[in-house]
């Protein structure tokens, strides 16, 4: 059976790309292929010209900076707490667009950018690093492309600019705030991303999924988690991958409020927390909770995919 994955705040291969700074966090030895996440850090206008990947749709989870985005013809700004979905075979790019670095959790899907990072780019030892974008880098970059799948379109140009709107789910879950960002139809089937807000006492029980790989990155605060019965203390910018089958879960033992970033794929468990919550128009106002009907809980767990500890 696979084994999870922690990783502290920073902690993971590190390279630079003609201005862009990516930590990967695991690929397909943790993914078997089917994946791969990274965070990116990206100076204050900084970006990529438009480009097409031919293998690979990308997922931008952003955590810090004000970015644009490019989606084949029109533009959009988006904000930390903004996840951004681009297909493969769409011309797109990105820009920090800011005054300060912008930060982001990366997705590729399948796997294989990690490849393209590491024979493009760079390995280095911190981020930011002092390297700048020279014609050699460039030369680099563009001499391996074709050979990912990967197309540069330096003379694209977007028709307009639009509005990222996304619509509102925030939902009460067990207790916690769940704020349903993505799911299956956004994603073609791949992810389902949400942001947990726990409260101090607040916990999850130790469960599996059968279907599903899920991974965390935590926003906020001191999560505590239960892998395979062995506890896991996990501070903001601690990243801990799940695959299917392993048994986990976490809680708020802190005395402050604790947020994370939640992934699930293939995507479609936005239905468990569509199902299992109840509307949250109010985050002020959590609902009191009874003693859970254990019965009603482990079928409805199962129907979703999961089985209890």
């Amino acid at each position: 059976m696979s084994k999870a994955t922690i990783l502290a705040p920073g902690e993971g291969d590190k390279f630079w790309i003609v201005g862009d700074h990516l930590t990967f966090k695991i690929g397909p030895k943790e993914t078997g292929g089917k994946y791969t996440v990274a965070t990116t850090y990206i100076p204050p206008q900084a970006g990529p010209p438009p480009h097409i990947h031919g293998r690979e749709d990308e997922m931008f989870y952003v955590l810090e900076g004000t970015m644009m985005f490019m989606d084949n013809t029109h533009t959009f700004t988006a904000g930390p707490g903004s996840v951004v979905y681009l297909p493969k075979n769409i011309p797109h790019t990105f820009k920090n667009i800011g005054n300060t670095p912008a930060k982001c959790i990366l997705t590729a899907l399948p796997s294989g950018f990690e490849a393209f990072t590491a024979e493009c780019g760079e390995r280095i030892t911190q981020i930011p690093c002092d390297k700048q974008v020279d014609d050699a880098a460039i030369g680099k970059l563009m001499a391996n492309c074709a050979r990912y799948g990967v197309s540069i379109l330096p003379e694209h140009r977007p028709i307009g600019e639009k509005t990222y709107a996304p619509k509102k789910r925030d939902r009460w879950v067990l207790g916690q705030q769940v704020s349903i960002k993505l799911g299956s139809k956004e994603t073609g089937g791949n992810f389902s991303v949400v942001e947990v807000i726990t409260r101090p006492g607040q916990a999850v029980p130790p469960h599996k999924h059968l279907v599903m790989d899920e991974f965390f990155y935590v926003l906020e605060g001191e999560f505590e988690f239960l892998i395979d019965g062995m506890p896991v203390k996990a501070s903001a910018g601690t990243f801990i991958h799940v695959p299917k089958g392993v048994m986990h879960g976490f809680g708020n033992k802190g005395t402050t409020t604790a947020k994370l970033a939640d992934f699930h794929t293939p995507g479609g468990f936005e239905e468990f927390f569509q199902e299992c919550g109840t509307e949250c128009t109010d985050p002020t106002k959590p609902p009191t909770l009874g003693p859970p009907d254990m019965p009603k809980l482990i079928a409805m767990f199962r129907k979703h995919g999961m089985e209890l500890g």
